[in-house]
């Protein structure tokens, strides 16, 4: 299958808000210290990425961050400085490094307070989490995205698409104690949007990376069903027939699907 149709896929999913509730029992002191330690570590997790990031760029490029950090750092009022990190932040994207590009989108999320900068904060860190082959930036990144997917779905509860992409977070990088979570999610999901296309179709990227290609078919022609015109589906029934032997329909398909 096309890597760049699981991408496609992956970007649009999500999962179940994480309840925090009952008594603290945490002594004020003991729980002053810890919040600072682990601001700490916050900021020098950062810190280093951005260290890192920065020592990658050829000078030409490090001369347009250095001009951009600058551009927010004397930005007049708040409404200034959030579209000046909404460049940087995209600059960054665009120099390969989808890292520092969350971390400035927090920095956003942070200012504005809105929906739409949570769910982009989550979903950038997203991809950084499934970009990178070095296990201390994907587990950053994946808990990153979890706490900003989670902020999103905070602020509109009534939005699929960031509970989608938190379950995906898990099925990348699964929880040590519970590796189905993320799977689980999706048919939890699946079962409380039962026309959602999108968790349709993700199942049946999931089912298809374990050779359940039956099991594939079935989601994608339910989803096929809902939304004939769904591009992601599309492309996935073109390669699900390919896997299923079915040139024929294999190649219906493939004609309809724009890469």
């Amino acid at each position: 299958m096309q890597k760049q149709h699981y991408i496609a896929i992956g970007i649009s999913l999500i999962v179940l808000v994480l309840l925090y509730f009952g008594f603290d029992t945490v002594p004020p002191k003991q729980k002053e210290l810890e919040k600072s330690r682990s601001l700490q570590l916050e900021v020098t997790g950062n810190q280093n990425i951005l260290d890192k990031a920065t020592r990658e760029l050829d000078n030409e490029d490090k001369s347009v961050i250095e001009a951009l950090n600058l551009d927010v750092e004397k930005a007049e009022n708040d409404s200034i400085r959030v579209q000046n990190l909404k460049i940087l932040a995209s600059t960054w994207y665009e120099f390969g490094q989808p890292s520092v590009s969350a971390i400035y989108a927090e920095q956003i999320a942070e200012q504005t307070k809105n929906y739409d900068s949570w769910s982009i904060t989550g979903t950038t860190y997203m991809i950084c989490a499934r970009s990178t082959e070095d296990d201390t930036l994907r587990n950053f990144c994946s808990a990153r995205a979890l706490k900003a997917l989670e902020m999103a779905i905070s602020l509109d509860p009534d939005k699929v698409e960031p509970k989608i992409n938190q379950a995906l977070v898990y099925v990348d990088n699964p929880d040590k104690e519970n590796p189905m979570k993320g799977i689980l999610m999706l048919r939890e999901l699946q079962e409380k949007y039962p026309k959602n296309t999108a968790i349709l179709n993700q199942l049946a990227v999931l089912a298809l990376k374990t050779n359940q290609i039956e099991k594939a078919l079935e989601r994608l022609n339910e989803s096929y069903h809902i939304d004939s015109k769904n591009n992601n589906t599309i492309c996935l029934l073109a390669d699900a027939w390919q896997l299923a032997g079915d040139e024929q329909k294999a190649k219906e398909f493939k004609s309809q699907c724009k890469s």
